[in-house]
């Protein structure tokens, strides 16, 4: 089923990447995070002889890939791009009524 659409559709990015400093810097603590767990718990898959348990944590580091690979690529892109407009300067602040 094809749907018509009137205006043009903004493509989404896969990745929610944050565009603060500190948002970025917590979505890479938690990818990093999340990298440590999986190798870990391949680690003790490994040496408990779980295979269905390092199947999982291989696809969790695989997940935990893509998905670095995916923010990053967005990030990139995002730093690419240049919006054209006005420049407006901000408005000076003045202080209240009887700020003497």
């Amino acid at each position: 089923m094809v749907v018509a659409t009137m205006g043009k559709k903004k493509d989404r990015p896969l990745v929610k990447v944050p565009k603060g400093k500190i948002g970025r810097m917590v979505f890479a603590g938690g990818q990093v995070a999340a990298a440590l767990a999986a190798v870990r718990a391949v680690k003790d898959a490994r040496s408990k002889g779980d295979r269905l348990a390092m199947l999982h944590g291989a696809l969790t580091v695989a997940v935990v890939a893509v998905t670095a690979a995916v923010a990053l690529r967005t990030v990139h892109e995002s730093s690419a791009e240049v919006v054209d407009g006005e420049v407006v300067e901000p408005k000076m602040l003045t202080a209240g009524p009887g700020a003497n």
